[in-house]
């Protein structure tokens, strides 16, 4: 039995064709023009979730370049090198992509809080390496600028796993101390995120004017933290 074989004419529905002999190449003198001068051109088939991946991680250079006002499924398309019904495929719709990427924050999030929350036992009062943890968290991969996406975007309510989280991260470092030292470390925590998110948004800009490098920047937080633990 003669095995079939397909081209890949380059439709934009990705339909293949079967070629499995000559009779059918002349069905499709496009495709045997294309062949004989530069060969077809060939789609890479990936599987469901390196797609996803591919996709979500074009999304994510998109918002940290500032180009989060054209975050189309369009945008992200061409930005993968993936069609545009192949994405739509995988996310259904523009909210789907932007539920994705939410939860690809959490996830994010809820492993960089784990970390810090492990090291954090032997960083009691080193503030300094406290604002390296979390600062850095927010500055890996973009982390913090798609938090303000989110938020610029309106969409708030996918946030709600990371309010949950920070909150019972939040509890879990406060249960053994006493009521006054818990009511201190919450205080130290909302302060830092509040600065680590800032720091990943608009750092940069602020220490240009206020003539203080990223290193200046985190002693000062370090700084205010150490005074803090005082009162």
């Amino acid at each position: 039995m003669t095995p079939r074989c397909y081209l890949d004419t380059g439709d934009p529905d990705g339909q293949l064709h079967s070629c499995h002999d000559d009779e059918h190449h002349a069905d499709f003198p496009d495709v045997k023009k294309k062949s004989a001068s530069a060969g077809p051109t060939r789609r890479i088939r990936r599987a469901a979730s390196d797609m996803r991946a591919q996709a979500l991680a074009a999304a994510r250079r998109l918002i940290v370049q500032g180009s989060d006002e054209v975050l189309t499924m369009r945008a992200v398309a061409d930005a993968a090198g993936v069609t545009y019904p192949n994405l739509s495929h995988h996310f259904g719709s523009a909210a789907g992509l932007h539920a994705a990427i939410a939860e690809d924050l959490v996830r994010e999030l809820l492993a960089g809080l784990q970390t810090v929350g492990i090291e954090m036992d032997n960083l009691e009062h080193d503030y300094r390496s406290v604002v390296d943890r979390v600062f850095d968290l927010f500055s890996q991969n973009g982390l913090g600028r798609v938090l303000g996406w989110l938020v610029r975007s309106g969409e708030t309510s996918r946030l709600e796993p990371v309010n949950r989280m920070m909150a019972d991260f939040i509890a879990s470092r406060a249960r053994p101390r006493s009521k006054h030292d818990a009511k201190r470390l919450s205080r130290i925590a909302l302060i830092v995120a509040f600065a680590a998110y800032a720091e990943s948004s608009v750092g940069p800009l602020l220490g240009d004017v206020l003539g203080a490098g990223a290193s200046k920047r985190r002693d000062y937080f370090a700084q205010a933290l150490a005074a803090l633990r005082e009162n």
